[in-house]
């Protein structure tokens, strides 16, 4: 038994060499069976971490003493980094795991990154590159300067995948390096989006399918985007819809175009048919509404007042002009009907932010107390508010009844 690890050390010697499917059939048949019978587990574990030596260096004398670890992990940090202790337990706090790394482990870290010109800024917003091995870390960028991924600063996102699955990457790159823009994805989706590689880098790290799915998908997907005026943030931001196919992709473009969607977003795309559905509903309805007009010439028609008084509003109420149209048609019908003016809303704009169910539910049960209000501020009150302001008419009311 004491043997069996001793042999498997030597079975992963020979697998940095040979493909790890290939690895059992160097074992001799006799060994295999003791291997699987002996320690089966030792093995598996073993052969899939070979290549992945992400395990940072434990500090053995402080494991116990977590809130120990904590003050002398600041201490060491604030001395390699010459930080000031709120930054530095800024760090700890983000990356708890840094207060089980070694000093050694840190230090080298701090002093590669710094021979490959990286900032100590970076190490402070990118805290978890301290707790990986050096080695580790080396030869991760070795891996993605093979993919033609040479900008340290901009790759740093890459390097919390494991070490198998940059390999895996790293031979996809290679084999579509031809027919893909820029030689990898991820340049060609930088330059598609005009943004910034490190950008590209974190939704690649996040989202890795990016990385597999196939590559004509991809780039007929992005050209369809763009194509159709979809901004490429929202585009860099929801990155999911590469996993839905291309023709899906055309139909609902399509399909919202016509509808007259005025800004159409990735989520819309791919969201249920009942969400779209509704989607579409509402943008067919703010076309009747609006016609060629904007949602500001509407509320200045319905509000009887300059573009400027709303443009006004707009700026101590930001999204005022997001508000659904057929809301905001709904919430004027109801209050004009009632009696109120285009002045009371201007007063209370507010309204127009509140529920329509409960602003109808309101009135009616003031109106039932015998009371209007002379203002619509009571109908945008906090429940509590509203609830003591009812209190009150109710006791008026009484007292007038005696």
């Amino acid at each position: 038994m004491g043997s069996v690890p001793v042999f498997v050390n030597r079975v992963i010697q020979i697998s940095n060499s040979i493909s790890k499917t290939n690895v059992i059939s160097r074992i001799p048949l006799c060994n295999r069976i003791s291997i699987r019978v002996a320690s089966q587990s030792l093995l598996i574990r073993e052969l899939t971490s070979v290549n992945d030596d992400d395990l940072y260096e434990i500090n053995d004398l402080y494991e116990r003493d977590r809130e120990y670890n904590k003050k002398a992990t600041v201490s060491m940090l604030m001395e390699l980094l010459e930080c000031p202790v709120k930054e530095v337990e800024s760090m700890v706090q983000r990356c708890p795991e840094l207060k089980f790394v070694s000093s050694k482990n840190m230090q080298c870290n701090i002093q590669f990154f710094k021979e490959k010109g990286v900032s100590e800024e970076v190490l402070y917003h990118n805290p978890w590159l301290l707790k990986y091995k050096t080695g580790s870390l080396s030869y991760k960028l070795n891996i993605l300067e093979k993919m033609k991924l040479a900008d340290i600063s901009a790759v740093i996102p890459l390097l919390q995948l494991p070490v198998p699955k940059l390999r895996n990457f790293e031979s996809l790159t290679k084999k579509e390096s031809r027919k893909v823009p820029h030689g990898n994805r991820l340049k060609y989706t930088s330059e598609k989006l005009q943004c910034n590689l490190e950008d590209v880098c974190k939704v690649f790290q996040q989202h890795k399918f990016l990385f597999t799915i196939p590559f004509d998908r991809f780039s007929a997907i992005m050209d369809l985007l763009l194509d159709a005026g979809v901004c490429p943030l929202h585009i860099l931001n929801d990155m999911w819809i590469f996993r839905y196919s291309a023709k899906k992709t055309a139909e609902r473009l399509s399909i919202a175009k016509k509808a007259g969607v005025a800004t159409i977003k990735p989520w819309m795309l791919r969201c249920s048919n009942k969400i779209f559905s509704n989607l579409l509903q509402r943008a067919v309805v703010k076309k009747e509404l609006l016609g060629e007009g904007s949602v500001v010439e509407y509320l200045s028609q319905q509000l009887q007042c300059d573009t400027e008084i709303v443009e006004y509003l707009n700026s101590k109420y930001p999204s005022i002009i997001r508000i659904q149209v057929s809301k905001l048609k709904e919430v004027f019908d109801f209050v004009y009907a009632e009696g109120y003016t285009p002045q009371h809303v201007l007063q209370v704009p507010r309204i127009l932010f509140h529920s329509i169910e409960t602003t109808k539910s309101r009135l009616l049960e003031l109106k039932g107390l015998g009371y209007k209000p002379h203002t619509l501020l009571v109908l945008c009150k906090s429940k509590r508010q509203y609830q003591q302001f009812v209190e009150q008419v109710k006791v008026k009311k009484n007292q007038q009844c005696n």
